[in-house]
């Protein structure tokens, strides 16, 4: 039986986005495993690099994401609670990647997998131990990854 394609928010626009996480995502998409990708960001500065990348466009060419906050916000505005509402216009059972500076994990894991999402997150997942006890009890409750 096949499988649809999961959806891929990916919440954090750095450089291990661009280096490795949206290269992958990118190859998911290609190969089936994956359908629409979105990016979310605290601005658009790192969105519009990702966007505007000459190395993404030559290896995945007519690929790219849906970029949050969109691409025409000035670079100088902030948006830190928007992947709130990423999370929340995403529809049940995908894809969540978290990949945002490590004191941040938690709080967006918790809120991506009430959100009945999977996730898959940077290292280290947290940087307690309760809180890595919590995120394990909550997925399992939920029946997610």
């Amino acid at each position: 039986m096949e499988r649809p394609a999961l959806d891929v928010l990916i919440i954090g626009g750095g450089m291990i986005t661009g280096d490795l996480i949206l290269p992958s995502v990118y190859h998911l998409q290609r190969t089936g495993t994956a359908g629409k990708i979105r990016v979310c960001a605290l601005s658009t500065a790192p969105l519009r690099a990702l966007a505007g990348s000459e190395d993404l466009r030559a290896a995945f060419p007519g690929q790219g994401f849906e970029a949050w906050p969109a691409l025409d916000e000035p670079p100088d505005r902030t948006f830190p609670d928007l992947y709130k509402g990423a999370l929340a216009a995403a529809r049940p059972r995908q894809a969540v990647v978290v990949a945002v500076p490590d004191q941040f994990h938690h709080e967006i894991v918790v809120e991506a997998l009430r959100r009945d999402q999977h996730v898959l997150c940077v290292k280290p997942l947290a940087l307690r131990y309760s809180h890595a006890v919590e995120i394990e009890e909550l997925a399992r409750e939920r029946g997610l990854f």
